[in-house]
């Protein structure tokens, strides 16, 4: 907002310097980030004569004559502080608030102002003289072919301060230092050529419109070298290092705003508006298309489009008619009413993404439509590529189950999600069990009893009090309480947590877990669908917890509870008993043949979620930038598909290594 940038102070790891120019103030903003990667780059700034270079933008300058000043950029007191003492700024004839000169206390960089702010970035106007068409570069060290540098001025007069919006964007960055920086930095110091070890230095360099062409000479002077690091884009016509730095930001999220943002607290030059949109969005052409050139999200969605393409002809190719599986999985960019619904469909077999559709919530009507829309729609283009889908894994909903027995497709769910709930609603029945029923309002000694209630009687209470009704189960049970106006009584911490001396003393849920688990591979491994052999499997770990295994044999002969003969005095209660009675009844209304027929072959959904993690890399779940949100998703699964690509040639490099027990036998 307005206020807070206001009162946005100037960046703490930059120092500013205030240099009287022909009677004006100009600002200079050096980064000390820059200035230790350009210390770095020192050696090789230089030419093979080892005097450093005097272009562009005072380098070769910089380096040599400011570098231990540089180094106490810590030390030195920020410009505006300064000024606002009634001094110029550090070590350029300030002083501090007694009268006394400080440039020796802080730092002297008088020889910076012995350089002009005018010579710092240059104006660009003869671009032609920069460059040569025979060799494509010129010496920058000869006087007569000194580039024409800007002149930069405010409008602040010398003996006034610097003004608000100063202090918080300064006139000049050395955004070209830190470019030129990183280039040379890319080089090795080592001439490549064979036979020869020297040093590679740079011998000549120019910069024009943020790329670099830099000529390397090795020091015996025998070889040399040219890089350009990039050619403007004939159609864009935007450098390369300007395209990988949009790349970049929008794979990120971030908006023209939040990269210009991002630049200045850098202190980089902000980059060009009519550019980004140009990179992003490309240029619409007349009506029969001509002139017209790609954006980033568009060629990003087009090569995710022929990859998933690719992708599909080699599933129809190795399934034929037996058909495919595919794993599905909502994901929202946000985890409350979510904007957009993705739903990625991958293959059983290789992991690899098939298809993926992103719906808005303004195109379904509400969030909580977005996942069956999508569901649908991505099913649908399934069946159109000529893909045979002939089963649907996804987490348990019911509506998505409508869908696909609609489209005559066949539906598994999710084994670990169902394993979560039985554990959750296991331990919520012991826990009421153990507490007793509510029967009256009077007998709830805290909000947690209120929990006993479900929602139905929760609204009729808050309704009859004239309460309101919207909100979450534990909304409404906390202002159910507060109507009461009573305080709580203590209670055991853990009254809602398995604490049955029968069960939890066991780990029963853990143990249910394991056996809702064995009990499904049994029906993959015999890939027979025969929902009434898990039930009963499942029902049976009542009977098994107390000691009876005659079941376990029947169903299996060779279960480790089988072979050791377990005897009672292994049962974890009674048979026959009150809870064994309580627990049996339990699982068979929890686990009844309806619910449990969509777990008969054991599918975990795990590539789903290990898919939608992946978009968070390139997507948070945050307010961002919704113009690049499909082009980044399909980032995601370009990335993704990259590497299962890479997980199969591991698989195969793995399976190619001799056995250690071969090669010990061989020695």
């Amino acid at each position: 907002s307005a206020a807070q940038q206001s009162k946005k102070s100037y960046p703490s790891d930059k120092i500013r310097y205030n240099e009287k120019v022909k009677g004006r103030s100009t600002n200079i903003t050096l980064n000390p980030q820059v200035a230790a990667k350009l210390f770095e780059a020192q050696e090789l700034l230089k030419n093979a004569s080892g005097k450093p270079l005097s272009t562009p933008a005072t380098v070769g300058w910089l380096l040599e004559n400011c570098q231990e000043k540089l180094q106490g950029l810590v030390q030195a007191t920020r410009a505006p502080d300064a000024a606002k003492q009634g001094g110029t700024g550090p070590g350029l004839g300030g002083q501090s608030p007694g009268g006394q000169d400080d440039s020796e206390d802080e730092m002297d960089l008088g020889l910076l102002s012995e350089i002009s702010p005018s010579r710092v970035l240059p104006a660009l106007r003869k671009k032609d003289a920069f460059f040569d068409e025979r060799t494509g570069f010129l010496d920058l060290d000869d006087p007569e072919l000194e580039p024409d540098f800007q002149e930069l001025e405010s409008e602040q007069p010398s003996d006034v301060g610097p003004s608000e919006k100063e202090e918080k964007l300064p006139s000049v960055y050395l955004g070209e230092l830190s470019k030129l920086a990183e280039f040379v930095a890319l080089f090795p110091p080592v001439c490549h050529a064979r036979g020869c070890g020297c040093r590679m230095a740079a011998d000549r360099v120019v910069s024009l419109n943020g790329t670099a062409v830099i000529h390397l000479k090795c020091t015996s002077g025998e070889h040399s070298a040219l890089w350009r690091s990039a050619d403007e884009d004939a159609a864009t016509q935007i450098p390369l290092v300007t395209r990988k730095f949009f790349h970049a930001a929008l794979c990120a999220g971030m908006g023209f705003t939040e990269l210009s943002e991002f630049s200045e607290e850098l202190g980089l030059q902000s980059p060009s508006e009519k550019l980004f949109y140009r990179f992003q969005n490309g240029v619409e052409g007349d009506e029969n298309g001509v002139g017209k050139i790609k954006g980033w999200c568009e060629a990003v969605l087009e090569v995710a489009a022929e990859n998933m393409a690719e992708v599909r002809a080699h599933v129809k190719e190795r399934d034929g008619e037996e058909g495919t599986v595919v794993f599905m999985d909502a994901r929202f960019d946000s985890s409350r009413d979510g904007y957009h619904g993705t739903v990625p469909a991958l293959d059983m077999k290789s992991g690899k993404c098939v298809n993926i559709v992103t719906l808005t919530r303004e195109e379904t009507g509400s969030s909580w439509k977005t996942e069956d829309a999508a569901v649908r729609q991505a099913v649908d283009e399934l069946i159109e590529q000529g893909v045979k889908l002939v089963e649907v894994v996804h987490d348990d909903k019911a509506s998505v189950d409508s869908i696909l027995a609609e489209l005559d497709i066949d539906s598994q769910k999710d084994l670990w999600h169902k394993c979560k709930k039985l554990v959750a609603y296991f331990n919520e029945e012991v826990a009421k069990a153990k507490r007793g029923d509510l029967t009256s309002l009077s007998e709830a000694r805290c909000a947690q009893d209120l929990q006993r209630l479900t929602v139905a009687v929760l609204k009729e209470h808050l309704k009859a009090a004239k309460l309101d009704l919207k909100g979450k189960k534990d909304e409404l049970v906390d202002r159910l309480w507060k109507s009461f106006g009573r305080e709580e009584e203590e209670v055991a911490q853990d009254t809602r947590l398995l604490k049955h001396p029968a069960l939890s003393s066991n780990r029963i849920p853990d143990k249910l877990k394991t056996h809702v688990y064995n009990a499904s591979f049994a029906r993959a491994a015999a890939k027979d669908d025969d929902v009434a052999a898990l039930c009963k499997d499942i029902h049976n770990a009542a009977d098994h917890w107390a000691g009876d295994h005659s079941v376990c044999a029947a169903i299996d002969p060779d279960r480790k509870c089988v072979k050791e003969s377990w005897d009672g005095t292994r049962a974890y209660y009674e048979k026959g008993g009150e809870t064994h009675l309580a627990v049996k009844q339990w699982l068979q209304k929890k686990c009844t043949p309806a619910k449990m027929k969509f777990y008969t072959r054991a599918r975990e959904n795990y590539l789903s979620e290990t898919f939608n993690s992946l978009i968070n890399k390139y997507a948070t779940k945050r307010i961002h930038y919704s113009k690049s949100h499909l082009a980044r998703v399909a980032c995601a699964a370009l990335d993704w598909n990259e590497g299962r690509d890479r997980v199969v040639l591991l698989k195969k490099a793995l399976r190619g290594l001799p056995d250690p027990a071969d090669a010990e036998k061989v020695v």
